[in-house]
């Protein structure tokens, strides 16, 4: 986090509190920057806020009604107050169902005629795409004499950058290639990862294949599994999917105790999300008989 003041030390800024991730469509996200003028006069007051360090998003001038650019116009609520003091009332933006373009670094500037206060903290609105666009199966490869096997993992919608693996149990050898990756024109990940095995007796009679999606940036881990039978046979196979997200659990934490505070309580989560620990969830979904041989 960076501060930057200029001339005595009068405005004090006394927390920028802006969560460091948030899931897009979320029902809101609340930046805030708290803030004591120290008995210093509010004539020349103004609050600024800048997306990436340069680009102006929002602006109070003390007397006069909040605005914002273009880019956030759709998402903010301009009627928000984080607090009934007229000196702070319209001092922090709020983002109604976020999305992945308010992604970056937030600067908070305060200043009058005398005195200016800035500091900067980051947010990463992330997307973990939706759960029945993450798919993982196998199938026959080509040819009349080869009883290869692929197994094929993709994940569509994700945000920031996400890394896809397939694994089979007990045998770290089979591990699929690179992935490819792909962004959309709005600015999504799409992903697509796939593993052959040259034969089936190179396998036990059953055996796990998993695949692993991450988004690192927001410590998100989802997993796919099936069950593999190199001789062919009808079998039941089941996708198992495991979700281990902290920042879910960080979000839902934040927006509790963002209903349970006063008016001109900080709002938002800042760096909590060092103090909550990974959150499991396992769903169980049968899909029903798959002949794998044929």
């Amino acid at each position: 986090m960076n501060v930057c003041v200029t001339g005595s030390l009068q405005i004090v800024i006394k927390k920028v509190n802006i969560p460091a991730t948030v899931e897009s469509g979320d029902e809101y996200v609340i930046l805030d920057c708290d803030y004591d003028l120290a008995g210093t006069s509010p004539k020349g007051l103004v609050v600024k806020w800048y997306l990436n360090n340069y680009e102006l998003v929002y602006q109070w001038i003390y007397g006069i009604l909040p605005q914002a650019s273009d880019l956030i116009m759709k998402y903010i609520d301009l009627d928000y107050k984080a607090s009934s003091d007229n000196n702070t009332m319209y001092r922090a933006m709020k983002f109604v169902r976020p999305s992945i373009e308010l992604t970056g670094n937030y600067t908070c500037q305060i200043s009058t005629w005398q005195h200016e206060v800035t500091q900067t903290a980051s947010m990463i609105v992330y997307s973990t795409g939706q759960e029945d666009e993450f798919k993982l199966w196998h199938t026959k490869t080509n040819g009349e004499d080869d009883d290869g096997k692929e197994v094929t993992c993709q994940a569509l919608g994700l945000y920031p950058k996400p890394t896809l693996d397939i694994l089979v149990e007990g045998h770290p050898e089979l591990q699929s290639n690179k992935p490819i990756i792909t962004e959309s024109n709005d600015g999504y990940f799409n992903i697509v990862s796939y593993l052959t095995f040259e034969k089936d007796d190179e396998l036990p009679d059953s055996v796990f294949v998993t695949c692993i999606l991450r988004i690192p940036n927001v410590n998100y881990t989802a997993t796919r599994k099936i069950i593999h039978y190199p001789q062919g046979r009808p079998t039941t196979a089941a996708t198992i999917v495991t979700v281990s997200d902290t920042t879910k659990l960080l979000r839902q934490m934040e927006i509790q105790a963002l209903d349970n505070s006063q008016a001109d309580a900080s709002s938002g989560g800042g760096n909590s999300a060092n103090h909550v620990k990974n959150a499991f969830l396992t769903i169980f979904m049968t899909t029903g008989l798959m002949m794998f041989g044929i």
